[in-house]
């Protein structure tokens, strides 16, 4: 008879303890590092928050008033005002964050380390784990792998395919929220480690879904912020058009971009551990 990952680690794992999968009482610390990773993911998205509010700044007039457009342009405002996308919007940003970290992050954790797997190794190819689905046999801390097609993360191949594109177009976007969702599984299983606070994972999670894929079109000549680009705004429908873009702002764009992402590779490891006890990386 098969069982979850869930019951082979709580159940049948001897020695498994909550805090062993991230979950310790220390409330302080828990707000601590989950205030540290929030950070970590605010400077990792610098580029991203910074071409959002170059995108509003560039319209003329400002619409909607600037610090709300700014908010609908980076976080799904209009998806959590939209009485009908309130069971989406409670799956995206609270429910599988929550149970995918507690899952995926936490308990494989404490699962994997009791088999002797190191940290770096968890962090190389745990992520894949989660990509393809993993399945738990009967026998304690042993379990098999099943690609399960995007199980993880199948629905939004499927929400593409029902909102009108087409196959091939909505295996390519599964494909690269695929590999999205590698990094970040790399990403949230450093903070794990080094944290010891599935909340803090969590709270980073749910920032990154809010905020979704990097905005990069700003590099395309068709944009707005693309050097002397200018036109008429098709985001707020009230015919204002976009300013003239300096190549200095774009030149700045691209340097906030690769100094979010450096600041990130060289502050992820020390700032995520800060002021924890709980740090699992040993």
């Amino acid at each position: 008879m098969r069982s979850t990952l869930f019951n082979v680690c709580i159940v049948q794992g001897p020695g498994i303890t909550f805090e062993r999968v991230g979950l310790h009482t220390d409330l302080a610390q828990h707000a601590i590092s989950t205030a540290a990773c929030l950070g970590l993911i605010a400077l990792l998205f610098a580029g991203h928050i910074g071409t959002g509010v170059a995108r509003v700044c560039a319209r003329s007039p400002p619409c909607p008033p600037l610090a709300q457009g700014i908010a609908a342009e980076l976080l799904p405002v209009a998806e959590v005002q939209d009485p009908s996308q309130r069971h989406v919007v409670l799956r995206n940003y609270a429910f599988a964050p929550l149970a995918e970290e507690i899952v995926f992050r936490g308990v494989m954790w404490a699962w994997l380390s009791q088999g002797g797997v190191a940290p770096l190794q968890a962090i190389a190819w745990g992520p894949s784990l989660f990509a393809v689905g993993v399945y738990a046999s009967s026998a304690p801390c042993t379990c098999s792998t099943k690609p399960a097609f995007f199980a993880a993360h199948l629905h939004h191949m499927l929400e593409s395919i029902r909102g009108g594109r087409s196959f091939g177009q909505a295996a390519l976007t599964a494909a690269v929220q695929l590999a999205y969702t590698w990094v970040f599984g790399s990403i949230a299983w450093v903070m794990l480690l080094q944290s010891g606070s599935i909340l803090a994972c969590t709270a980073a999670h749910v920032l990154c879904n809010c905020f979704g894929l990097p905005d990069v079109r700003f590099l395309s000549k068709a944009s707005p912020l693309h050097p002397h680009k200018h036109g008429a705004c098709t985001l707020c429908g009230c015919g204002c058009h976009f300013t003239t873009a300096p190549a200095s702002l774009f030149a700045a764009l691209l340097g906030v971009y690769l100094l979010g992402l450096v600041s990130f590779c060289v502050a992820v490891v020390p700032v995520s551990a800060l002021g924890s006890q709980y740090s699992m990386w040993a």
